[in-house]
C-alpha cells in the first residue's frame, strides 16, 4: 500500500509542477505532454510513452515528463523501468521528497539493486534488423576500354571498335544491423555484384588479305562484403534517414569469350574462325559510402538509397587460357601490350567504380521506436 499510494504521489508532483512554468515551455511539448495523460488515462501505456518522450523532445526542459514516464512504466509492471526514470526526475527536482520517499521504497522492493534501464534513453529502441536489396551500379567502362585503347594508336590499317560506355551493373543484397538507442548503427552486408556485361567489336585489315574482325565478350562477376557503421535519424513518426559508409572487400572474376573471323583464311593454319575464353580472378578493396531513406509500416520498412562506389584498381590474374595459348601461363596478371611492337606486357586493373542506388525491404526485429 506504502508504494501504491507513493506511486500516485510522485505522479502527482511530476505533473503538477508543469502549469507553473507552463508558460517556459513551447506549445508543441505542452501538446504531446497533454497527449500522454490522456493515453495513459486510457491505459495504452505505448502510446503515452512515445507521447512523453516527444514532449521532451520537443522542449528538453520539461523534466516533470520523467516522472510521468516512471509512472507509465509502473502501471505497466516495468518497476526497474520505473525507477530509472524516477532518478532522472529527481537529478532535476532532489528537493521532491514525495518522489525521493516513493523511488526509495521502489528500489528496496526489487531487491535494492541499481537501477536497470529497460528502455534506454535516446530516440530509437536498440536491436537487430535484416534486409535484403536490389541494387545498380552505374559503372564506367574505362577498364575495359583501356585494354583496346593500345589500337587506337597503332598501325593497323583500317582499325576501328566500337568500346562500351557507362554500363548500368547489378547485383542482390543482404544485410544484417544492430541499432543503438542513441542512434548509431553497426552493419555487415553481402552483396552478389555488382554484376556487369561488356562487349567489344573491332576490325582491322588483315595480315593475309581482307578484314579480320573480332567481338570480345565479357562476364564480370563481383562479390562484396562492407562493414556499414553509420548513424539513424528520426523524422517524424515514420521515416528514418541513415547516411552510411561501407569498408570492405571485392572478390572479382572475368570471363572473356572472343570470337575471330579473319577476312582471309590463315594459310598457316587453315582456320577460317577461332573461339577462345580466357578467365581471370582478382581481389580489390571498395570504399562506398551510401545515403538511405526508410519509411517504416510498424517493424517493416522500405528504403531507398543512393550512394558511390569506389573500387580500388583490382590486378586480375589469368584462371584458364586457351589451350594454344602458349605465351601466356595461368597465374599471370592479364595485361596489353602498350604498342603492336612492345615485348614487354602492361597490368590492366579492373574497377566498378560509379553512382549507386538501391531498393530494399528491411525487417526490424523490435519496433525502432
Amino acid at each position: 500500500m506504502r508504494i501504491r499510494a507513493g506511486m500516485c504521489i510522485a505522479f502527482i508532483a511530476g505533473i503538477s509542477a508543469l502549469p507553473a512554468a507552463a508558460r517556459a515551455y513551447t506549445a508543441e511539448a505542452l501538446a504531446d505532454f497533454q497527449a500522454g495523460r490522456n493515453y495513459d488515462a486510457a491505459k495504452q501505456f505505448r502510446m503515452a510513452v512515445l507521447s512523453f518522450e516527444a514532449a521532451l523532445k520537443a522542449d528538453p526542459s520539461m523534466t516533470g515528463a520523467y516522472a510521468a514516464l516512471g509512472r507509465v512504466y509502473f502501471e505497466a509492471g516495468d518497476h526497474r523501468g520505473a525507477l530509472y526514470f524516477y532518478d532522472r526526475y529527481l537529478a532535476y527536482h532532489p528537493d521532491d521528497t514525495a518522489t525521493q520517499d516513493f523511488a526509495d521504497n521502489l528500489r528496496v522492493s526489487i531487491g535494492g539493486a541499481a537501477p536497470a534501464v529497460s528502455r534506454h534513453a535516446g530516440p530509437f529502441i536498440p536491436g537487430f534488423d535484416v534486409r535484403g536489396a536490389l541494387m545498380g551500379v552505374y559503372a564506367g567502362d574505362g577498364d575495359v576500354n583501356k585494354f583496346y585503347d593500345q589500337y587506337s594508336t597503332s598501325n593497323i590499317p583500317g582499325y576501328s571498335a566500337s568500346e562500351p560506355g557507362d554500363t548500368l551493373s547489378y547485383g542482390v543484397a543482404l544485410g544484417f544491423d544492430y541499432g543503438f538507442s542513441n542512434g548509431f548503427v553497426a552493419g555487415l552486408d553481402v552483396q552478389d555484384g555488382p554484376l556487369r556485361d561488356d562487349a567489344v567489336n573491332f576490325s582491322g585489315s588483315g595480315i593475309f588479305g581482307g578484314t579480320d574482325s573480332e567481338k570480345d565478350t565479357y562476364t564480370i562477376n563481383q562479390v562484396t562484403v562492407l562493414v556499414t557503421p553509420g548513424w539513424r535519424f528520426r523524422f517524424g513518426k515514420a521515416f528514418v534517414l541513415e547516411p552510411r559508409l561501407g569498408l570492405g572487400v571485392m572478390p572479382s572474376s572475368i570471363k572473356v569469350d572472343q570470337k575471330f573471323t579473319p577476312g582471309t583464311v590463315d594459310s598457316a593454319d587453315g582456320v577460317p574462325s577461332e573461339d577462345q575464353t580466357y578467365s581471370a580472378a582478382g581481389t580489390g578493396f571498395a570504399i562506398w559510402p551510401e545515403l538511405r531513406g526508410e519509411y517504416l509500416f510498424g517493424r517493416f520498412g522500405l528504403g531507398l538509397s543512393v550512394g558511390y562506389l569506389y573500387q580500388t584498381g583490382t590486378t586480375m590474374d589469368y584462371t584458364s587460357v586457351p589451350g594454344n595459348q602458349t605465351a601466356i601461363h595461368v597465374g599471370h596478371p592479364v595485361g596489353y601490350y602498350s604498342s603492336p611492337t612492345a615485348s614487354s606486357i602492361t597490368k590492366w586493373d579492373l574497377s566498378t567504380s560509379g553512382l549507386s542506388f538501391a531498393l530494399y525491404g528491411v525487417w526490424h526485429f523490435k519496433p525502432l521506436f
